[in-house]
């Protein structure tokens, strides 16, 4: 994997995509299959980095002041 791949994914949509992926580990009360398992982790950590893109773009769409320093990681 090239160091170009990394840097074009968005650290938000991360975040918020591994928080929705370890939530669909959980233990529930219906027993899944590895494949339903699979298929519903998978959703839901696209779902969840859909959603930390889209908070990421509506930040800068609506000007707020950027983080700086050390905690900025995006450029």
């Amino acid at each position: 994997m090239g160091r170009g791949l990394w840097h074009s994914l968005s650290t938000s949509g991360l975040l918020l995509g591994t928080l929705f992926f370890a939530a669909s580990l959980t233990p529930t009360l219906l027993p899944r299959s590895f494949l339903t398992q699979g298929v519903l982790s998978g959703c839901s950590l696209a779902t969840g980095y859909g959603i930390g893109v889209f908070a990421s773009w509506l930040w800068a769409y609506m000007e707020l002041p950027q983080p700086k320093g050390r905690i900025r990681s995006e450029g």
